[in-house]
């Protein structure tokens, strides 16, 4: 829109009344005309602050614009200005739906949840949680009928409801092979547990599955008996409980021929699972065990990439992990002899072979293509099971018993023999994995969780005209972790969640090690993410993004007024700024480099930092001497980032021409400044 068009706007606007403007913006909401919407919005909340729905419709316009940390600010804003329990539950509820745009599940989930316990007889909370469960967790089919029933209760008017809740009940009796129509009505789940009638519930739960004989149930159902009304504190309990009654007599290892028992077990330990929002370690575990056992992998699998995502830095967890794909190469050799026999016998008779041959050759191609492909999937299984074990052992070798030790010389000497891929480590097989890069994207953990909104509002306030994609490259941050994200709100909140505790980076010229170095001499560090208070104190202490700032520079040549001297740098403020620092000669680099003014819009030492660092920015450093010397040293820094940081404090040497093995770490630095002279 022109500045001319906006000008004419607000002369009207002077002479209107809100309600009148309300109406226009509302209009232009309604049309998709986003920006003048905006403008009416926010024009009224300056005319009228207390205005709770021009507040409300200013977060819906930036949802609609993708700019999701915006909706999150508004929406807290409007919030302040609610009045009534319903202007309270419509902005938690724009919260929550803002947070599934974004991709943060669990804490939707999270703020559902927490509002239905303060709110429970507001029904689009029920239909929001049904409706998310629908889309990501797939969780067991009754809970979405539970939510959907509640729903149509407090709101029997809602056609749509009845609608859901129908289509949802015949998906169910599809899948239990009944007809809805004659299937008896019988309290729900959260019904039963509620009224704490748990040999109701289990009753209700074993019939479902027909998995348990007559005995075992009526021995569970003593036990129930004997509990109190108030035994169990969630429905998580009361599933723990009867998994753990069912497998009192397993035992890792040794011999256990009641699979019905083993079959119940896993049932309730899978909604136990389901039913938490972040399942601790021994749950995991115990799932792991009892599927690994019945042989059930293709279950197994995805669970133990979570358990991986949230618990990898447990020994016990590594090892149900690393066994249960043990178990996994075991059942694939077994085929794999089943095959092998099977091609033997359709060859039949060695003088017959032609004739043979010539009657079964399509079988037996077949059989050997699956093979090949089983062969394959062994190599791999060896791999991620020494992988996997290797990690136990580095962690804590004392949790590892004989039989492990010798399970791992095993696996080891197999995988070797098959040159099955080596990984780096466990973040990089998790990388790797697509159902894990699902899962990353996804996980969290409580901790994590608990503080990331407030991150995103502070983040908000500190941008200030500021736009995320200022400092967050989108396509720099998707290469590192292998994920793909449609915005770049939705990978930043994906970065303060998990990315930032792997180390990986949101801009070529933002550093986090550097930050976090500077932070701890400054006592400034903390368990929030380094990009939060690095733009929190970059003024106040002088901090830099990168050692190839200069935080004196930058500060100069940005006014207060407009905020952060490296955001101000990376939007523009480059282009006068000849040098940004002692140790980056800008005209020496663009005489080497590949860098064109014609050809891009970033700043010389960005594109420098991101695809061209091997080549010379300073005539005292040498860059391909460096790398000659000290390559395997760099871990993925640029040669002169690294020099800068840690090899002039090793004594490395910047150029083959000069001795600076009697000078200091910090003279050996200075030594490169001297081209500024």
């Amino acid at each position: 829109m022109s500045k001319n068009t906006l000008t004419e706007v607000y002369l009207k606007f002077v002479q209107e009344d809100v309600e009148s403007l309300y109406q226009k913006g509302r209009f232009h909401f309604d049309n998709k005309n986003f920006e003048l919407a905006n403008f009416y919005f926010g024009q009224i909340l300056k005319k009228q602050p207390q205005h709770f729905w021009a507040a409300v419709d200013l977060a819906q316009v930036a949802v609609e614009q993708k700019l999701f940390i915006k909706a999150v600010t508004n929406y807290r804003h409007a919030l302040t200005l609610a009045k009534s329990p319903n202007q309270i539950c419509s902005v938690n509820y724009g919260l929550a739906s803002v947070f599934v745009a974004m991709g943060l599940f669990d804490l939707a989930e999270h703020h559902y949840l927490q509002n239905l316990a303060e709110y429970p007889e507001h029904v689009y909370f029920y239909t929001g949680l049904a409706e998310l469960y629908k889309s990501y967790r797939a969780d067991p089919i009754e809970r979405i009928i539970e939510l959907y029933q509640q729903a149509l209760a407090l709101a029997p008017h809602l056609t749509w409801i009845e609608t859901e809740l129908k289509i949802h009940q015949g998906q169910a009796a599809q899948k239990a092979g009944l007809d809805v129509e004659k299937k008896t009505t019988k309290p729900s789940v959260f019904q039963l547990y509620l009224q704490g009638l748990w040999v109701e519930l289990f009753s209700q739960e074993i019939t479902a599955q027909s998995v348990l004989n007559g005995y075992t149930g009526k021995e569970i159902i003593k036990s129930l008996k004997a509990l109190p009304h108030d035994a169990f504190t969630d429905l998580n309990g009361f599933y723990l409980y009867i998994a753990d009654y069912l497998t009192k007599d397993f035992v890792i290892d040794q011999p256990f021929d009641d699979f019905d028992r083993l079959n119940a077990a896993s049932i309730f330990l899978l909604r136990a699972i389901n039913s938490s929002v972040i399942p601790d370690a021994a749950l995991y575990i115990k799932t792991l065990t009892v599927l690994s056992f019945l042989n059930r992998f293709a279950e197994a699998e995805p669970i133990a990439l979570q358990a991986l995502l949230n618990y990898g830095d447990q020994a016990e967890l590594l090892l149900a992990t690393a066994k249960l794909a043990h178990e996994k190469c075991k059942k694939i050799d077994a085929t794999l002899k089943s095959v092998d026999l099977k091609i033997t016998q359709l060859l039949g008779d060695p003088s017959k072979v032609a004739a043979t041959l010539s009657a079964n050759e399509v079988k037996i191609a077949q059989l050997r293509t699956e093979k090949t492909q089983l062969t394959a999937e062994k190599v791999s299984v060896l791999g991620t099971s020494r992988l996997l074990f290797g990690e136990a052992a580095s962690i804590a070798p004392e949790k590892l018993s004989e039989q492990d030790w010798s399970c791992l010389v095993s696996i080891h000497d197999q995988a070797n023999r098959h040159k099955a891929k080596k990984f780096t480590g466990l973040n990089s097989f998790l990388l790797e994995s697509a159902v894990a890069k699902q899962a990353l994207a996804l996980s969290t953990d409580t901790a994590a969780l608990a503080p990331v909104d407030a991150w995103l509002h502070e983040l908000s306030t500190l941008l200030g005209h500021f736009s995320v994609e200022t400092f967050f490259d989108l396509a720099y941050y998707c290469k590192q972790t292998g994920l793909w994200f449609a915005t770049a709100d939705m990978a930043l909140s994906h970065y303060f969640i998990k990315g930032r505790h792997h180390n990986v980076s949101i801009h070529p010229s933002f550093d986090s090690g550097y930050v976090r170095q500077q932070l701890q001499s400054r006592d400034k560090a903390s368990s929030a993410p380094e990009l939060l208070l690095f733009l929190r104190y970059e003024r106040e202490l002088a901090l830099v993004a990168n050692v190839l700032f200069n935080a004196q520079r930058l500060i100069a040549q940005t006014p207060d007024e407009i905020g952060s001297p490296w955001l101000h740098y990376l939007a523009g403020g480059w282009q006068s700024l000849a040098n940004p620092s002692d140790f980056f000669d800008t005209e020496w680099y663009l005489t080497t480099g590949t860098y064109s003014r014609s050809e891009t819009t970033e700043s010389v030492l960005v594109h420098f930092l991101k695809d061209d660092s091997t080549k010379n920015c300073n005539r005292l450093f040498h860059t391909q001497f460096y790398l000659k010397h000290y390559q395997a040293s760099l871990n993925g820094k640029a040669p002169i980032v690294h020099y800068l940081t840690e090899g002039a404090y090793r004594g490395y040497r910047p150029n083959p021409f000069c001795d600076l093995s009697n000078k200091s770490g910090s003279d050996r630095i200075d030594y490169l400044k001297l081209l500024s002279l």
